[in-house]
């Protein structure tokens, strides 16, 4: 679990002080469970020249399933939107 939560959480201070510096003010937002699911909305623009910024938006979903014997796993979907 302690490795999901450190993939998944990117709505940190470090993180958008990080984004800041390394991309100016452009925009990022993040939602979390959207729809009452696990699940995080990403929504970020990347300055990749001094011309040239482009705009990048996400999804992903995960869920704990049952993998047997006391065998915890977890299922992870990513859809570029």
């Amino acid at each position: 679990e302690n490795l999901l939560a450190e993939v998944f959480e990117i709505g940190t201070y470090a993180m958008q002080r990080q984004h800041i510096k390394k991309n100016g003010n452009l925009k990022r937002k993040i939602r979390k469970n959207v729809g009452g699911f696990r699940s995080l909305h990403y929504h970020f623009g990347v300055k990749l020249t001094a011309l040239d910024n482009r705009l990048f938006e996400s999804w992903h979903v995960w869920k704990k399933i049952n993998a047997g014997n006391d065998g915890r796993a977890y299922m992870v979907g990513f859809v570029p939107l």
